[in-house]
């Protein structure tokens, strides 16, 4: 089986990998970089510049702990060469692993010739079937100097630390570069047009984090419109809301869009991304759409997952897709993770709530903010979402997606023993709270 597939991102480098050691003959076409935009410009770079601003927070407070740090100072131009070091290792991890699994990388623009052929300059690539993982892009509205702002990408490119930064946008990008460069003493300012900054995820957890943004220093406008960005000298001036806000550079952060392959053919669309079915299919059988590309979900992990489905179905697996599991984190301070439903306009649902000011472990690390939330769904008591803010909620949100797989009740969880002293304790009792029966809260 010869499989073709159009971008090297989470999505096709994943896919690439498992098809080639199933047996298939895998060609994999990327115009750019190994990894997308997750490893090079995204996921991996912000997390890494994350843990820089993490610790800085952590020395700022250093005399909390009986720790006197008399002089350090940040040098911003070290920040960025080890976080590129980080995102080498891991690009040429993945280049010796397609290497390894015998999957022949081509470098270029991909242009789809037909259902079973796909075109890199000179050289025609034949195919049995094929996938398209070509990711996203920023978007980039229609306003009066829209071009003066950057996007993560070129701000994770500069060796320069801006003195102030304005972020046009409170979605996850915006939030978590936000809080980044606020803890490295840059000013920010946030401007979003919705009401709450992180308009999807739970709005208790939003109105917290908002809580602490401000308090951090961060400067948030919800509700504001942009309506323009001009030059003045070396400042940028941004007109929002009625009002001028000056700083040294904006960034565009309100969202990103489905970036598409060259085709002859007449593929569907789904709004901007490609239509597929459960199983991953476009509109031409042999054809499969992953990741941001078929506007699912615009995370790396769900491209992984589509990847995976994706190429069992092309193999004979036949695999539906199944995103009642999927996790979304926002690496702020604190974090947020949050799997299944919400409660925003939800009836019948009983919901449990747990505050990291109670758990033994949160105030050992001296990370009391926070809580978690559970909710269930009668008659069983079934768990349908979970919400955390709070220490370590990236990783402790892997608990409740596993619990909504395999359709746990909250008796299940409660009933599981966790380990003490943990962070995992929030769900623990967050569950038992959904049963009537907290222990460690009133």
């Amino acid at each position: 089986m010869k499989i073709a597939i159009i971008g090297a991102g989470p999505g096709g480098y994943v896919a690439a990998i498992r098809a080639a050691r199933m047996g298939a003959d895998i060609t994999l076409v990327e115009r750019d970089r190994l990894g997308g935009v997750c490893l090079n410009e995204g996921c991996i770079p912000t997390k890494a510049l994350h843990r820089h601003a993490a610790l800085l927070r952590d020395i700022r407070r250093a005399a909390d702990f009986g720790i006197d740090i008399p002089a350090w100072n940040i040098d911003y131009a070290r920040m960025v060469q080890r976080k590129d070091r980080v995102v080498e290792q891991l690009r040429t991890g993945v280049e010796g692993l397609l290497k390894q699994s015998g999957a022949r990388v081509v470098k270029g623009r991909a242009m789809i010739e037909n259902e079973h052929a796909v075109r890199v300059g000179d050289e025609l690539i034949a195919c049995d079937a094929m996938i398209i993982a070509t990711g996203s892009e920023a978007v980039i509205p229609p306003i009066q100097g829209a071009e003066l702002a950057i996007t993560s990408r070129e701000l994770l490119s500069m060796t320069v630390l801006p003195q102030s930064m304005i972020v046009i946008g409170g979605g996850v990008i915006g939030v978590e570069v936000a809080g980044i460069y606020r803890a490295f003493g840059c000013g920010v300012r946030m401007i979003e047009m919705q009401g709450q900054i992180l308009p999807t995820m739970d709005s208790e957890a939003a109105t917290l984090l908002t809580k602490h943004m401000k308090a951090d220093g961060v400067e948030i406008h919800t509700g504001t419109k942009v309506e323009s960005i001009v030059r003045d000298g070396t400042s940028l001036i941004v007109q929002a809301g009625g009002n001028p806000y000056r700083a040294d550079c904006v960034l565009m952060a309100i969202g990103r869009r489905a970036v598409l392959p060259e085709s002859r053919l007449e593929l569907a669309y789904d709004g901007n991304a490609l239509a597929v079915d459960s199983r991953l299919r476009t509109n031409c059988t042999s054809i499969y759409c992953i990741g941001d590309a078929n506007g699912k979900y615009q995370l790396a992990h769900v491209a992984s997952a589509e990847g995976l489905v994706a190429v069992d179905n092309i193999l004979g697996a036949e695999r539906e897709m199944d995103y009642k599991t999927v996790p979304s984190v926002v690496y702020s301070f604190p974090e947020i993770a949050s799997v299944g439903i919400a409660d925003k306009g939800v009836t019948g649902l009983s919901v449990g709530k747990f505050p990291h000011a109670a758990c033994g472990k949160a105030l050992a690390m001296g990370e009391p903010e926070g809580f978690a939330k559970v909710l269930t769904s009668p008659p069983y008591g079934e768990i349908v979402g979970a919400h955390v803010i709070g220490a370590d909620a990236a990783n402790i949100i892997a608990e409740m997606a596993l619990a909504l797989k395999l359709e746990a009740t909250a008796e299940e969880v409660a009933d599981t023993i966790h380990a003490h002293p943990s962070i995992s304790e929030v769900l623990l009792e967050a569950c038992e709270a959904v049963l009537g029966r907290p222990v460690h809260i009133m």
